[in-house]
């Protein structure tokens, strides 16, 4: 058999990584497996394994993906009351949403294990203190918790 090319392989992983995008957000962590993302894609689960042999080798992949989905519903770029208030607008999205169901999901999964913990809020906060100063890393943990008393309440 030829070996692939590495335009191939870029193709084959990116069509894998669509795929894991569309599943995480719309059906979580858990509920995505090989044989899902096989389905989807049409590539083997052993195809798949071959460029991503952990399940949270996709979530390392992912990682700035998640970043930029995250960043695109907030105002980074005005006042520290328009990051708030694009926050708390982008609350009402389901997709904005799904994007903090699987951040908080691998915070929450990982707080006690040596698996990966993805830097997405670690690089927002970070980002957050350079324009704004340490009350907007402040706002940024208030902000997490209203949303994790959130979903208690809606799931």
């Amino acid at each position: 058999m030829p070996k692939r090319s590495r335009e191939d392989t870029a193709s084959t992983i990116n069509m894998i990584l669509q795929a894991v995008e569309k599943q995480l957000f719309k059906m979580g962590y858990d509920n995505m497996t090989y044989t899902t993302l096989s389905r989807q894609t049409g590539i083997s689960r052993t195809g798949i394994s071959h460029h991503f042999a952990k399940k949270t080798d996709f979530l390392v992949a992912m990682e700035e993906r998640i970043y930029q989905k995250l960043t695109r519903y907030l105002v980074l770029n005005k006042q520290l009351t328009d990051f708030i208030q694009s926050w708390n607008d982008a609350l009402s999205k389901p997709r904005f949403r799904s994007i903090l169901r699987v951040i908080t999901y691998d915070v929450m999964r990982n707080s006690s294990s040596n698996g990966i913990k993805l830097n997405t809020l670690k690089k927002l906060a970070m980002r957050l203190q350079d324009d704004f100063g340490d009350k907007a890393v402040s706002e940024l943990e208030a902000l997490l918790g209203e949303y994790i008393i959130y979903l208690s309440r809606n799931g």
